[in-house]
């Protein structure tokens, strides 16, 4: 079984990356497009993001199980080539 993309820390409100599971794939990500913005609500299994990878292919990036409230923060800068590295990198804050 694979890992989750993201992971989200109830106590800090982060979405973070799992750097674990993006080594995993196959493909590089080659960007990243957000379904939510800052104050949208979320709900577990809300589509957050679509994922684009370096083959094209889709993939939707979904609110992890625990993790609802409303969009603080996106980021907007991430670095995709480093998402399989550590140190996990904050995606967005929802509370």
């Amino acid at each position: 079984m694979s890992n989750p993309l993201v992971t989200y820390d109830a106590t800090t409100k982060e979405l973070r990356n799992n750097p674990a599971a993006f080594a995993e794939k196959e493909e590089y990500v080659a960007s990243i497009d957000w379904k939510k913005e800052v104050g949208d609500n979320v709900e577990p299994e809300d589509v957050l993001a679509t994922i684009q990878w370096g083959d094209h292919s889709l993939e939707s990036l979904k609110a992890p199980g625990g993790c609802a409230g409303k969009v603080k923060y996106l980021n907007r800068s991430i670095r995709f080539e480093n998402l399989e590295y550590e140190p996990s990198q904050l995606l967005a804050q929802i509370s």
